[in-house]
């Protein structure tokens, strides 16, 4: 990133950013003072360990133990967010290449995105390219598209039956990981190619690769449960929707409770102070306690992640502390709730209001 300018991809326009370049100065400062990587420590691979072992503990005990039936469904929920957690605290510092110092380590731990079933290089495009540079610009911002189902931005079209979305949206959000595995990343693979996302050399590979991890993932997910348990075909897929919806439901919960949630706002595109557009759309929620960042892979503390997403989140706490210091100096707008119960009231409020109101 050049220090002196942003470059805002569409229009290729500069923005002067000089509070982004001193708030820079003094994250920089207390990672040179304190003699630490901006990459993830030993707390990160600690982590990691515990999280990938109690993944494919709660796997093989589903898969092998001989336990009754109905111990292993709060197992298949416990397993769906050992995934989420996957997702948020390794996964993402790793596309973010963030994870380490070495680039190829952060590729190599992104590509367990597409063991569980999901394209590496269409999150990648998604969340950092398009996500990161036009958080909450509606008919950009993937993350608030849902292809007209939920009106995410008063910049949406209401139709009559958004007036409920506050209730339904639940449901949708239990279903977005099984569409992600199964038809999201082909539709993206194609929206991506056309739009030059994805190099032209590259689409076939690229495909090819979504295809296999489809494979992949629904044959030791489902295909080999069906194999090896002596339960019936309905028993496994009721349990594998169980674990897909615990999936979806933290996931989704997780990112829009720092985006769709009152007093942040939604710019028609991306406004000139690219700075303050991360900081008027975005919201932290609960961002002292240390449990709630462990269970969301710090993204309680979305704003400081939104400006430098490639500082790895075992740091945001600290840099947090620093961050909302100096907004204050400069009379910078922060937003945040509380509690995590607060930001889920608030976005549930949020929801609500945009379902009734243009």
């Amino acid at each position: 990133m050049d220090t002196d300018t942003l470059i805002e991809p569409r229009t290729k326009k500069k923005v002067k950013v000089n509070h982004f370049l001193a708030l820079r100065k003094e994250v920089d400062k207390y990672f040179k003072e304190n003699k630490i990587s901006e990459n993830g420590n030993a707390k990160f691979l600690a982590s990691a360990i515990v999280i990938v072992v109690g993944y494919l503990t709660c796997y093989l005990t589903i898969l092998l133990a001989p336990i009754p039936l109905v111990f292993k469904i709060p197992l298949c929920i416990v397993m769906g967010v050992f995934h989420a957690l996957c997702n948020m605290n390794i996964l993402h510092d790793a596309v973010h290449m963030s994870a380490f110092s070495n680039k190829k380590w952060n590729k190599r731990f992104g590509l367990f995105f597409n063991l569980f079933g999901a394209s590496t290089n269409n999150w990648r495009v998604q969340h950092n390219v398009i996500h990161h540079k036009h958080t909450n610009v509606a008919g950009v911002d993937r993350d608030i598209d849902s292809g007209g189902l939920l009106r995410m931005s008063p910049l949406q079209e209401r139709k009559s039956f958004h007036r409920f979305q506050h209730i339904y949206t639940w449901l949708l959000f239990g279903m977005l990981h099984l569409n992600w595995v199964t038809f999201k990343d082909f539709r993206q693979h194609k929206e991506f190619s056309e739009q030059g996302h994805i190099k032209k050399k590259d689409q076939k590979k690229e495909f090819r690769i979504i295809l296999f991890s489809k494979i992949f993932y629904w044959a030791y997910a489902v295909v080999t449960p069906v194999l090896v348990m002596d339960i019936a075909i309905w028993q496994v897929l009721t349990g594998f929707v169980i674990y897909q919806v615990t999936i979806g439901l933290y996931l989704a919960t997780v990112f829009q409770l720092a985006h769709v949630v009152e007093d942040t706002d939604y710019p028609e595109e991306l406004m000139n102070d690219w700075m303050v557009h991360q900081l008027v759309t975005t919201s932290d929620f609960n961002p002292r306690n240390k449990i709630v960042a462990w269970f969301t892979g710090g993204l309680n503390n979305q704003v400081i992640h939104h400006l430098f997403p490639h500082i790895s989140r075992v740091h945001y706490a600290n840099i947090s502390s620093i961050m909302i210091d100096f907004l204050e100096k400069n009379n910078l707008p922060y937003n945040y709730k509380p509690t995590f119960v607060g930001a889920l009231a608030s976005h549930y409020r949020q929801m609500r209001h945009l379902g009734s109101n243009d």
